[in-house]
């Protein structure tokens, strides 16, 4: 992350359907806090919903209900919620 920072990353972004964990995972929320104190509170922007292209399986880690604990994972931090389903 850092490197990233240092290379001039504005922001992250999150795609848990590609990744197959679930946004709200104990894995995903440590990622987006160590992010939060890391870039000092650059936004994040979460691919949430889904399409219909995905497999279903897949679709289970962007349920838009999973988004809570990020909000209150990145408390303030600038979040945007893309295809918010």
């Amino acid at each position: 992350m850092r490197a990233y920072i240092k290379e001039g990353a504005v922001g992250m972004k999150v795609h848990p359907e590609l990744n197959m964990d679930p946004v709200d995972s104990k894995d995903s929320l440590a990622l987006l806090k160590k992010w939060k104190e890391v870039s000092g509170g650059l936004p994040v922007l979460l691919h949430s919903g889904f399409n219909g292209f995905e497999p279903k399986r897949a679709r289970e880690a962007a349920k838009i209900e999973r988004y809570y604990a990020v909000a209150e994972a990145l408390e303030g931090s600038p979040c945007v919620l893309g295809h918010a389903a």
